[in-house]
């Protein structure tokens, strides 16, 4: 799995990796969530990367809701903590794009189910 984060803009091995990677079971996944997670993304630059990795937390937590659900509602939630802090600052994080990815996921799976 870190040969697949670590290269994901190398199109010929992130291809390979698509190739062999949706043959594990969902199960082997739970391990990695919490490093694979952190990695959503919207950014355009490496879409195909961000729509494999949503695709497989998606099918996580359809069939293991209990361990991706709290790492999913985290990520989306994380912006509150700005709510409390008495210096609010303007600046935009570096994690409104993982946190809108999470709460589109999120919103998906309340779909699903």
């Amino acid at each position: 799995m870190s040969l697949f984060l670590e290269n994901r803009k190398n199109l010929e091995i992130s291809d390979t990796i698509k190739v062999h990677l949706p043959r594990l079971p969902s199960y082997k996944y739970i391990v990695m969530l919490p490093q694979l997670v952190p990695h959503l993304s919207t950014d355009n630059e490496i879409d195909s990367f961000n729509k494999y990795l949503s695709a497989i937390i998606e099918k996580c937590a359809m069939e293991h809701p209990h361990h991706t659900l709290p790492l999913l509602l985290y990520l989306a939630n994380s912006h509150k903590d700005r709510e409390f802090d008495e210096v609010h600052t303007t600046k935009t994080s570096s994690n409104d794009a993982r946190i809108a990815t999470a709460k589109e996921l999120i919103r998906k799976l309340r779909n699903n189910g």
